[in-house]
């Protein structure tokens, strides 16, 4: 511990002079606290992190094993394993990153919905990725970040725009369903009712400052 004579203060770091006034600070004590707080530890993650390679390489050779008893095309075998790593690459980033999880969450759902409808269109467009992997993936991270805000409700404000934006393209799969260009009903009739889930959740239970943030952010 530390005392400046001249702001009559205490201060609790190893600095020798007064953030105030500059003056020399005399010792009162032994006991110190760090003046920068102690980077982020991500000892606990890397059981998952292991998890998720892990996962990748099993998931890669299965799709090599299919592929060499099935006698596909190597390009889907080859599709499949970049897909894969693309999704673990990402997911480690995720967890290996602690700021603004919501644009993370948002930007990657993008990108996996664009890039499997990509693979889809170049392997004659069988709309698996409109009947599956999109609605699937949208809902998936309309119940991640959910669970995020009921386990933090702090984070409501930092995430309240990213899940409205995620909740409404939530609601295209729907929209494809009825125009035909999906045909599995099950995986967009799931993304639609949790898009709706979200936005009545966010009508009964945001508080004024989280409307009154919405608002201000979509300018209504």
């Amino acid at each position: 511990m530390k005392y400046c004579e001249k702001c009559q203060m205490q201060i609790e770091n190893k600095i020798s002079k007064c953030p105030l006034c500059g003056e020399t600070l005399l010792e009162q004590g032994e006991k110190f606290v760090e003046e920068y707080p102690s980077a982020h530890s991500l000892h606990k993650y890397r059981i998952a992190i292991k998890i998720i390679w892990f996962a990748a390489l099993l998931v890669s050779g299965a799709l090599l094993i299919l592929n060499f008893m099935t006698r596909f095309q190597w390009l889907w075998a080859l599709t499949g394993i970049c897909s894969v790593w693309y999704l673990a690459v990402s997911a480690v980033f995720a967890i290996r990153s602690a700021r603004n999880i919501g644009l993370m969450v948002l930007v990657q759902t993008m990108g996996i919905c664009l890039l499997t409808f990509v693979i889809d269109f170049s392997f004659d467009f069988r709309r698996w990725s409109l009947n599956y992997v999109i609605p699937l993936a949208l809902s998936f991270s309309i119940l991640l970040l959910t669970i995020l805000i009921l386990c933090k409700p702090l984070m409501l404000r930092d995430f309240i725009v990213y899940l409205f934006v995620i909740a409404a393209l939530g609601l295209t799969p729907c929209l494809l369903l009825a125009v035909g260009l999906a045909a599995v009903p099950w995986p967009a009739v799931a993304a639609g009712f949790l898009s709706a889930a979200v936005f009545v959740g966010m009508f009964l239970f945001a508080n004024r400052k989280t409307k009154h943030e919405m608002k201000k952010r979509f300018h209504v």
